[in-house]
């Protein structure tokens, strides 16, 4: 009883704010009740909203099922809303893009640097921010290469070319890149944007190639000469070193002989450096440690470096440095490296040698850094090519890291150099690891 009691009142509630919602939107008992307006709703930003409600009948009563807003919003408010938009998705376009983007201000501080940047360089904008980009520099572009670019985009106009930098962790980027001025509402010049893709992977191949060429034409040269020339050498050495020893001849000639002697066996060495250079030799390729292989060559090569007072080093390989290759021009190479370096540092007055290895890349990286003087970037370009090279005149073939070159090619790696005028070299070789290499 009580709860039928209690059933009756909740229904005449119901009924009675039903009736009371009904009322307040001018719907009564019989009359139309399909969608009446009942105003406006204004906001504070400006914008209004006309509202209906729609009164429908359901089992026990009438109630309001709906009830609808038509919201408008000023014009100033819907641009404000689409340019929000607009920047958003440009926002996030530059941040999708492949090509690294760099913003600067008119006096080269960076302002804005996208993510292809972060990855490429391995520098995040936090990093960055405020900084000029000369922190990039390679050492590859001579100073008037930079004072061109300034020049041409100062004027308003924009640059193109191809940048050569350095990441964070050394390795060489070549950019295909254009920076474009950027103006204000008043055309006063405020920004430089500069727009870069990555095409190291195409111009290293292409100097590759370019050196191959190079260095076939040249082995084919070598060769040709070195047996034209062996053979009358051999003469000279044979009847200078006879005259030498004969004790009839008076001291003074002897001893002019001794000096034909000298020069003449110092020719041969040439010789045999082309007739090496020439000849192609397929590396006997076994398991190398490169910890086993610093452990040959630093007795080899300490004693001299001592006796230069050059303090030297050479790290511990890890465990897994492990290369196929062949030991004895593995040895040849570094060797010559360490050799170079050490000419290098003849006149520096701090004298350091370091000999590293590291992984990377699937690859083993074994590099040779000095503290000697450095390269010039204009013989940078050409460090690798046959018969050149930057001591004085009677002191190199210019064969030297030709060979070395071709040796680190013919193990499916390469030889780079970073090196800046006062700041040293450092030369490292690249060589598959043992498991990529398989």
């Amino acid at each position: 009883m009580r709860r039928a009691v209690r059933g009756e009142q909740q229904r005449r509630k119901e009924k009675s704010l039903h009736e009371a919602i009904l009322a307040s939107l001018g719907v009564t008992d019989g009359a139309d009740q399909t969608a009446q307006p009942i105003g406006l709703l204004l906001f504070k930003n400006g914008g209004y909203a006309r509202t209906r409600a729609e009164a429908l009948p359901n089992r026990r009563s009438r109630c309001i099922k709906e009830l609808h807003f038509m919201a408008k919003k000023n014009p100033a408010k819907r641009r404000e809303d689409r340019l929000r938009l607009d920047l958003s998705l440009l926002k996030a376009a530059v941040d999708a893009a492949e090509e690294s983007i760099l913003i600067t201000d008119h006096d080269g501080a960076i302002r804005y640097a996208n993510p292809a940047f972060e990855k490429r360089t391995g520098y995040s904008l936090v990093e960055v921010f405020d900084k000029n980009p000369r922190f990039l520099k390679s050492g590859r572009h001579e100073k008037v290469f930079y004072r061109n670019l300034w020049e041409t985009i100062l004027k308003g106009k924009p640059w193109t070319g191809v940048l050569t930098n350095k990441a964070r962790d050394g390795s060489i980027l070549h950019e295909d890149t254009t920076i474009t001025p950027v103006y204000d509402a008043e055309g006063v010049l405020t920004h430089f944007v500069a727009i870069s893709r990555d095409v190291t992977e195409k111009i290293e191949l292409q100097q590759r190639l370019e050196m191959t060429e190079k260095m076939a034409s040249a082995g084919v040269l070598a060769a040709s000469v070195a047996h034209e020339v062996n053979n009358p050498l051999t003469l000279v050495v044979g009847f200078s070193q006879i005259l030498s020893e004969d004790e009839r001849l008076p001291p003074d000639a002897r001893e002019m002989m001794l000096k034909v002697l000298h020069n003449a066996q110092r020719a041969g060495r040439i010789v045999g450096t082309l007739l090496e250079f020439g000849r192609k030799q397929e590396p006997q390729k076994t398991r190398v440690s490169v910890k086993e292989l610093f452990e040959r060559i630093e007795p080899l090569a300490g004693y001299d470096l001592k006796r230069e007072r050059i303090e030297y080093a050479f790290s511990t390989p890890c465990d897994d440095c492990v290369i196929h290759a062949d030991l004895n021009q593995m040895e040849q190479v570094l060797l010559n490296l360490i050799i170079n370096a050490k000419q290098a540092m003849a006149d520096s007055p701090l004298k350091r040698l370091q000999v590293s290895c590291r992984r990377e890349n699937g690859r083993v990286v074994i590099s040779v850094k000095d503290t000697g003087p450095g390269i010039p970037p204009d013989k940078l370009k050409k460090i690798f090519e046959p018969f050149y090279t930057t001591k004085p005149v009677g002191q190199g073939t210019g064969l030297g890291l030709s060979i070395c070159y071709a040796i680190a090619q013919d193990h499916g790696g390469t030889i780079e150099v970073n090196s800046e005028p006062g700041k040293g070299s450092e030369f490292s070789m690249f060589i598959p690891s043992e498991a990529a290499a398989g």
